[in-house]
């Protein structure tokens, strides 16, 4: 069983300073509170701080157990920001500063033997402390009637500490993120951009438990093209992402079923993203999307019993180089509207070998939906029935995986046809 509590409050406070001056001001605060139990055999009393029970002549070191962990955090902080506009200019400078305490811990409630152990022993407690400070600097600049250039630059400092398993995480990071770009507007239907940035990211707890203790850092490029008139919309976006230490996952899991991650020295994705909405009729509409990647890991060196081999270059793990989908929707009515949604995903693998045996096959499914929004005259505003078939074909297909040891593979395999219905009333 699990139980989880959320509270969030905010408090917000805008200034108008003048025509071209205002200003804002947030604070906020959110606890979060839950649990999981698990079932364990045959466990060593010791781990747990129980002392061994004597019986007899025999003494009994393991038990039958449950155990329940916990994680009890606060999240606190504040943002601000003041923003000048002027007919060519756009200035925003802002920041904030956010602070999570995070207090994890277990407890057993029943054990077979529990010797002179009372219900609720905690047998490990562990708190984390993640303090983020960031301050930013956004200028949008109007270069005539067809340019507009635009510059993003954030400080970044976070300081995390942290209690684990078998050590202390004390660690600092200060990152300078940089994004700066170019935007072409011909007429009033089409638009051109490029941009070059640079990003950084910084470990998770659970990446610190798991051996993966280094920020990742990218630089990314894109070029995108833009349409917007009456029946089609368009987007295209061509880019490149290439990345030191990246944190890629490596398809196992570690005992509680969070996602192992590693670093790797040198990576890249690069590839194209084009979506679209065509409204061909007043009442039939397509809205296509679809994505050719690569992604890959520059000379990919695998550790496995001190043994360090060279692969080249191989797959990021979960990312297939195809995926596309497509809704085709009709509206019967301004109230009444059919839609089909169809999904592509392209082959993946479940680690970062390129294996057969860590391959994931590609999939093709399909979801029907029904929408009626009625309105009452009543009480109500309006009431919107929905009604959605998923996998309408009933199709059989695995959509993820994860590692048990070097290549042993575990699925999890997706429902079949199922349905949901629901209302939405507005008052």
């Amino acid at each position: 069983s699990a139980i989880e509590q959320k509270l969030f409050q905010i408090l917000q406070y805008n200034q108008r300073l003048s025509p071209k001056w205002n200003s804002n001001l947030a604070f906020h605060y959110t606890k979060g509170k839950g649990y999981y139990e698990e079932y364990k055999e045959d466990q060593e009393l010791a781990f747990y701080g129980i002392s061994s029970v004597v019986i007899g002549a025999e003494t009994v070191e393991t038990s039958d157990l449950v155990r329940r962990k916990w994680l009890d955090n606060d999240f606190y902080g504040m943002t601000f920001s003041v923003n000048h506009k002027v007919e060519k200019l756009d200035l925003i400078i802002g920041g904030g500063i956010n602070n999570y305490e995070g207090a994890h811990f277990g407890e057993v409630i029943w054990a077979r033997f529990a010797s002179a152990s009372e219900s609720g022993q905690r047998y490990y407690d562990q708190d984390a402390v993640k303090t983020d400070l960031n301050v930013f600097n956004k200028i949008t600049f109007k270069m005539g009637k067809k340019w507009l250039l635009f510059t993003d630059i954030q400080f970044r400092y976070v300081k995390y500490d942290a209690i684990l398993d078998d050590s202390v995480v004390a660690e600092n990071y200060s990152f300078f993120n940089p994004k700066t770009g170019l935007t072409f507007l011909p007429n009033a239907i089409h638009s051109f951009y490029l941009s070059v940035a640079n990003a950084a990211k910084e470990p998770t707890r659970t990446d610190f438990e798991n051996g993966a203790p280094k920020a990742e850092f990218l630089t990314d490029v894109e070029l995108g093209w833009r349409v917007h008139s009456k029946k089609l919309t368009l987007n295209a976006n061509l880019y490149f992402m290439h990345y030191n230490d990246q944190l890629v996952k490596t398809g196992e899991l570690d005992d509680v079923g969070n996602e192992i991650h590693a670093n790797v020295d040198k990576s890249y994705r690069a590839g194209i993203e084009v979506d679209a909405n065509f409204q061909l009729t007043s009442k039939f509409s397509m809205a296509p999307n679809i994505a050719f990647s690569q992604n890959k890991i520059v000379d990919y060196t695998l550790v496995q019993s001190g043994i360090m081999t060279n692969l080249g270059t191989t797959n990021i793990s979960f990312s297939p180089e195809i995926i596309g989908g497509l809704i085709t929707a009709y509206a019967i009515s301004p109230v009444f509207r059919l839609a089909l949604y169809s999904k592509f995903v392209g082959n993946q693998y479940a680690g970062n070998l390129d294996t057969e045996q860590t391959k994931i096959d590609s999939y093709f499914t399909n979801d029907f939906s029904i929408s009626y929004d009625w309105n009452p005259k009543s009480f109500f505003k309006s009431i919107l029935f929905t009604a959605l078939v998923n996998n309408i074909f009933d199709k059989a297909y695995v959509s993820n995986a994860y590692l048990y040891g070097e290549d042993y593979l575990s699925y999890f395999p997706q429902a079949g046809i199922n349905f949901l219905a629901g209302a939405t009333i507005k008052f």
